[in-house]
């Protein structure tokens, strides 16, 4: 009966949503359930071979390894996809950092700064995107922390090509720091509507989250949005109000958002 959880990968409406409750609560499958299990039989079976193919392994919501920080969502990832240390997202210290892909050079500098006063246990967080997300993952590398990238895209499809130059890096010095996740299809190439699913699952891995900088119109707004809904504690470096590129942190103070002064002072 587990196979249907694989069903995630291919759907994520509010109706399938719904539905997988009930099958994860009750075991009850709708006949909707096992039609679509029926047409997706075959791509299921495809996808666990790539898997196997390239080294990835899954974990579905029903299995003991299942990462906790997932099980309380609304709208679980019902199979993840993950290449390296699934327990890092079960270490007490953790930290989700998230910013601009278009990152003024003052915020790398200070991530780079004051990250690596940090005990470097501490398992860093991001989406692996170009800017602060990969700036994040390259300051881990150097100062030795163990990361954990959420990809928009499968876990044999790193996105973006410059993401692989530094996973890889981690790989070969320790694979054990470094955990790969995505709740797309193995091989899924990145879509627009993947980044909302995304963000959603890494705003669920810490119980903070830091934006470094951001517009209010952002990916990273809608990850501190997520990071709220499921009760996360937001922190956002101090900005100038004429600067436009910090208007999103502006918007987290207005509302309520801790100004980041001390990263040491938050992991206590």
């Amino acid at each position: 009966m587990k196979e249907y959880f694989y069903l995630s990968w291919f759907y994520k409406d509010e109706v399938f949503q719904k539905e997988m409750l009930e099958f994860a609560s009750n075991k009850k499958i709708s006949s909707h359930l096992k039609n679509l299990y029926l047409q997706k039989k075959d791509l299921i079976e495809k996808g666990k071979s790539i898997c196997n193919q390239n080294g990835v392994s899954t974990v579905l919501f029903s299995d003991a390894n299942y990462p906790t920080c997932f099980k309380i969502l609304e709208r679980p990832p019902w199979v993840l996809t993950y290449k390296g240390n699934l327990n890092l997202l079960e270490q007490s210290r953790k930290l989700s950092i998230v910013g601009s892909r278009r990152a003024d050079p003052e915020v790398l500098y200070w991530l780079n700064k004051n990250l690596k006063t940090m005990d470097n246990k501490t398992v860093l967080v991001s989406g692996g995107a170009i800017g602060v997300d990969q700036e994040v993952h390259k300051i881990a590398l150097r100062e030795n922390f163990p990361t954990v990238v959420v990809l928009p895209v499968g876990v044999t499809k790193i996105y973006p090509y410059s993401l692989s130059l530094i996973i890889s890096q981690f790989f070969k010095r320790d694979p054990l720091s470094v955990l790969l996740i995505s709740q797309f299809y193995p091989d899924q190439k990145v879509f627009k509507s993947s980044f909302y699913p995304r963000n959603y699952v890494l705003s669920a891995i810490s119980s903070q989250l830091i934006v470094a900088q951001s517009e209010i119109r952002s990916g990273t707004m809608v990850t501190a949005k997520y990071a709220l809904e499921n009760n996360k504690d937001i922190y956002t470096l101090p900005a100038s109000p004429w600067d436009m590129r910090y208007s999103g942190n502006l918007k987290l103070l207005e509302e309520g958002a801790y100004q980041l002064i001390d990263l040491n002072l938050i992991q206590r």
